[in-house]
């Protein structure tokens, strides 16, 4: 493979790491419980302010 297909390829792939991450971050900022999301524990964290007992 010659050296420009190497460098379109990896611009390709770190473009569409970046984009997943803006994407990640963005719905991290505009829900509520942004701090837990994603978490496997949130439901019983005791840290969790959104969860009202």
């Amino acid at each position: 493979m010659s050296l420009k297909i190497q460098y379109t390829l990896v611009g390709i792939i770190v473009l569409i790491a970046l984009v997943w991450a803006a994407v990640r971050f963005h719905r991290t900022i505009k829900r509520k419980n942004s701090s837990c999301t994603g978490c496997s524990l949130k439901d019983n964290c005791k840290k969790n302010p959104a969860k009202k007992i």
